[in-house]
């Protein structure tokens, strides 16, 4: 049973409070809105970010996709897991989605992905296996360190993975790319029922 979302489970220090602009923005408001319309991002459960030169800009934290405005994405552009608390840097106005760590983490083992879409989907989840989609073994807390070393153990060099009883990350050299690859595994899934 996945766990109830309670909000950030880290500080946050705001940098700058000016929201980021970016191009990909755009991007990724229509992948917000596409997610959310698909059902994957329901109770606003649903994160997006994109690589930037900094860290990432990714949605902010308890945001409903479905009408995310441009000022509710932050700008992360560091992390701190070694006191007792995790803290999060980040530039914007808004707190950073619950799963920052997590995005940043991937980014800095992955220097080929430049876009993560993290959605929710029961039918992809219960299909998965069969589809032969990697899966983490183990279920983990959203938005800690023990999910991103749970993640690391399945995330080599694949597209898209699930996270056992929570979700699915889709990764892309580009927000498009992401998206697609999220689309085609979830029409592959339709297709088996």
């Amino acid at each position: 049973m996945p766990e109830k979302y309670r909000g950030v489970k880290f500080e946050v220090t705001f940098l700058d409070k000016n929201p980021p602009e970016h191009n990909n923005l755009t991007y990724l408001l229509l992948w917000a809105r596409k997610f959310a319309e698909l059902g994957f991002a329901k109770k606003n459960n649903g994160n997006l970010s994109f690589r930037t030169v900094d860290g990432c800009i990714i949605t902010g934290a308890g945001k409903n996709l479905a009408n995310i405005k441009r000022d509710e994405f932050v700008e992360v552009v560091g992390f701190d897991i070694s006191g007792r608390k995790p803290k999060v840097m980040c530039k914007g106005k808004v707190k950073p989605s619950s799963e920052s760590i997590m995005h940043l983490a991937i980014y800095d083992r992955r220097p080929d992905v430049n876009a993560i879409l993290h959605g929710h989907s029961d039918s992809i989840l219960k299909a998965g296996e069969k589809l032969g989609i990697p899966m983490t073994e183990k279920e983990k807390p959203y938005g800690t360190v023990a999910l991103v070393k749970e993640i690391f153990k399945v995330l080599e060099k694949h597209k898209f993975i699930l996270l056992k009883n929570h979700g699915f990350l889709s990764l892309g050299r580009t927000i498009d790319e992401a998206g697609s690859i999220a689309l085609l595994v979830y029409k592959k899934v339709l297709e088996k029922h």
